[in-house]
């Protein structure tokens, strides 16, 4: 039996541009480690990514995700697992 991975629900406290939110899913889908990467339908701040632990850390993910947000304070939040 073949796993999928752990899925990461990641907040990015705010709402992004649309180029904004389509250049961190491609940079994510790139990422060793990451089986897929997308915003949700619904809530327009919530991302998931697919990945393999054994491979890439959610922080990680998280930190990849930081480089393309400016702000003051975290960009950031890491919700579950």
């Amino acid at each position: 039996m073949q796993t999928r991975g752990t899925t990461v629900v990641v907040d990015v406290r705010q709402d992004l541009a649309k180029d904004v939110r389509q250049s961190i899913a491609d940079y994510l889908d790139q990422q060793q480690g990451v089986n897929s990467a997308r915003f949700s339908q619904h809530i327009n701040r919530l991302m998931l990514v697919q990945y393999d632990p054994r491979v890439i850390s959610a922080q990680r993910i998280k930190y990849g995700i930081d480089q393309f947000i400016e702000t003051d304070g975290p960009a950031t939040c890491l919700i579950g697992m």
